[in-house]
């Protein structure tokens, strides 16, 4: 499903739609609201960043594995798109540090601890990655970066899948933890 606003394309993928509507159909509403709610607030802080470079996005999807922004085709320079890249994980860092004053165990203070944590991760398709990505390119040529970017990937994911297991046979896991390690390290592996 596809709509404009403006001069913004955004599109609903189906698997989006499946998601929400088993999330919101069962016992998982209210944390499913509070985690579209904080993502949509980490993708305002990217879209905001983008307009102070004179930038706009041009698409907005909603996916299975979140939301995507895309620009239009003019790019940013390094030293932009890495503050660009930080601006999503820093409004839910500023979140989880206001709700972290107000009730540290509540429901948005997991959320946005847990949507900082998971975007600053060392994954190109990730924010932290794409950071680390544009500040090697200011230093490094293409190849040494993204050689850089594969080691560090693959160490993610040795240490998501083995935090999983240990998780596993300790027996201190929960439902979301495993959906969001096994989803992380596919993102992971569909990369190389």
């Amino acid at each position: 499903m596809k709509f404009r606003i403006n001069d913004v394309i955004f599109s609903v993928e189906i698997p989006f739609l499946a998601s929400a509507a088993f999330f919101l159909a069962g016992d998982m509403r209210t944390n499913y609201c509070c985690a579209v709610l904080f993502s949509g607030l980490h993708e305002t802080g990217h879209i905001l960043a983008l307009y102070c470079f004179g930038k706009k996005p041009k698409n907005i999807t909603f996916g299975i594995m979140g939301i995507r922004i895309e620009t239009t085709s003019m790019m940013l320079s390094y030293r932009d798109e890495c503050i660009v890249s930080l601006c999503g994980p820093f409004v839910n860092l500023l979140f989880a540090v206001i709700f972290a004053i107000v009730d540290s165990d509540s429901l948005p203070f997991a959320v946005n601890s847990g949507l900082f944590v998971i975007n600053m991760l060392p994954v190109k398709t990730l924010d932290g990655g794409r950071f680390l990505y544009n500040l090697m390119m200011i230093y490094n040529d293409e190849e040494k970066t993204d050689r850089i970017m594969r080691i560090l990937e693959i160490i993610t994911v040795i240490i998501i899948i083995a935090v999983m297991l240990i998780s596993l046979i300790t027996g201190y896991t929960n439902t979301s933890f495993v959906f969001f390690s096994v989803t992380l390290v596919m993102i992971i592996l569909l990369q190389f």
